[in-house]
Parts: C-alpha cells; structure tokens; sequence
C-alpha cells in the first residue's frame, strides 16, 4: 500500500518556516555581530594608539591616579547591541596619562620615561599623596606643571577612522553569525 504526500505544500510550509525562522535569527545575529565588530575596533584602536604614542597598552585600557592606582576599570568601554536595541556605542574616555606611571625615573637633565624623555623636569610629591613629573614654566619656583601624555585628540582620530572602516568587517561577521545560527537550528 503507497502513501501519497503531497510535496507542493509541504514545500510551501518548509520555505514559509524557513522564512519566519530567519526574520527571527536575523536580529540576533546583527547583534552578535555588532558586538563583535565593537570589540575588533576596541582592540585595533588601543594598539594603534599604544604604538603611536609610546605608552603601554594597560595604560590606554584603565585610568590610573597618581599614585598607580586603578581608579577606573576601563578607559574605553562599550554598550553593546541586543536584538531590540542594534547599536553599539564605543565610549573613549579623554584623559591624560601621568607621566610618572611610565617608569619615570630622574636624571640629571630631567626626567625619562618610557615613552618620553623631558629636559629639565624633575619628580615630587603630588598634592593628592603620590609622586608625579613636573617641569617648571620658567626660571622662577612656580609655577610648575605636571606632565602628561595627551592621548585624546589621537586616539578620536583613530576610532573615527576604524569606526569608518568597519562596514565589510561587520558584514563578514553578519554572514558568518547567520550560517552559524541557521545551522544550529536546522540540527
């Protein structure tokens, strides 16, 4: 005895299944991917601005007081994308580094550091109990200024121009989030 199925609707059922199935993945896998493509951009502007600047990447990530100190776990962080909400928004805290975090160490003629060397400057306490770098604005005791190392101005220049390049990278990952989704449902 033969059964007969009837194979045009069923394909019809199948694909319509198909359909409502990736309307539903689809927003999970923008958001997987956003993410993702966030973080990339994170990790490729911290080291962009480590290598420009001279500074230690654990510098650029935390910010640290004068005393060595964590003060702020991350330097730049990011709000990440959900399937209601697909931004995510990168956040780059503009503060300077205290020179003295670079393993400054005086001289004779000044004060070196890692990344910098500055003629004429020297190491003291600070007003808040820890040391830091100061130089002198002219021939008299004060005043004097603490130096830093300015990463601001750098460092939005760098996350423009990445945020910028990130479209193919973030359809890369689009794709490969939606095979991956998909695959997961058809097993």
């Amino acid at each position: 005895m033969a059964t007969g199925v009837n194979l045009r609707g069923d394909m019809k059922a199948i694909i319509k299944d198909l359909g409502v199935i990736e309307k539903r993945i689809q927003p999970k896998a923008a958001s997987q991917s956003l993410n993702r493509v966030a973080t990339k951009i994170r990790t490729q502007g911290i080291r962009r601005i480590a290598s420009e600047t001279g500074v230690a990447q654990k510098f650029i990530r935390r910010i640290y007081d004068n005393m060595g100190n964590v003060r702020k776990k991350n330097r730049i962080t990011i709000s990440g994308a959900t399937v209601s909400r697909l931004s995510a928004w990168i956040f780059f805290r503009t503060r300077s580094i205290p020179a003295i975090l670079l393993d400054a160490k005086q001289n004779k003629k000044g004060v070196k550091t890692k990344a910098k060397t500055y003629p004429g400057a020297f190491i003291n306490n600070a007003m808040g109990g820890g040391k830091q770098v100061f130089k002198r604005k002219g021939k008299s005791r004060y005043p004097i200024e603490a130096k830093k190392i300015p990463i601001e101005k750098r460092g939005r220049v760098i996350f423009f121009e990445l945020t910028k390049k990130s479209g193919p990278i973030f359809r890369k990952e689009f794709d490969r989030n939606m095979k991956r989704l998909l695959a997961k449902v058809r097993a």
